[in-house]
C-alpha cells in the first residue's frame, strides 16, 4: 500500500521539485514588508510577509522557504533565538538578518548562529537584488 502525503506536504514537495523559490520577510515594520514584497514580486519570486515570529512560524509550517529575511527584533521573540530555531528546523533555508540598530557584535552573533547575510536598515533595493542573486 502506497503511503499518501498530506496535501500540504505534497504541495511543498511539488514546489521544491519544480524549483520554485519562496522568500519570507519577517519584520514588524509594515513599510519594510510591503516594499520588499513588491520588489521580490517584480522578479517573479514567491514571497510571504509576517509581522511577528508567531506569524512566521505559521507560514513555515505550510511552506518551504529558500530564503528568510528576519528582523533582529520581532515583537514577540528575540530574533537571534528565532534564527537558531529556524536553522535547526529548516536546515537548508538561508536567513538574512536585518536591523536598524546594527553593531559589529550583532553581525558576528548573526553569523555565528547560522545567518547567511546581514543587512542594516535602511537598505536599498539594490542590496536586496545582490542578496537574492547570491543566495537564491
Amino acid at each position: 500500500m502506497k503511503k499518501r502525503l498530506p496535501k500540504s506536504a505534497k504541495n511543498q514537495k511539488e514546489n521544491s521539485l519544480r524549483g520554485n523559490k519562496k522568500v519570507l520577510i519577517v519584520d514588524d515594520e509594515m513599510d519594510i514588508r510591503r516594499n520588499c514584497k513588491q520588489f521580490f514580486e517584480k522578479f517573479s519570486i514567491n514571497v510571504d510577509a509576517a509581522g511577528s515570529a508567531a506569524e512566521a512560524l505559521k507560514f513555515c509550517d505550510r511552506n518551504i522557504y529558500a530564503l528568510v529575511f528576519l528582523d533582529v527584533g520581532p515583537p514577540d521573540m528575540n530574533g537571534f533565538e528565532f534564527l537558531e530555531m529556524l536553522k535547526k528546523k529548516y536546515v537548508s533555508t538561508k536567513v538574512v538578518m536585518i536591523t536598524g540598530d546594527a553593531s559589529p557584535e550583532k553581525e558576528l552573533e548573526a553569523f555565528e548562529k547560522g545567518a547567511s547575510g546581514f543587512l542594516t536598515k535602511p537598505f536599498d533595493l539594490q542590496e536586496l537584488k545582490a542578496i537574492i542573486s547570491k543566495l537564491l
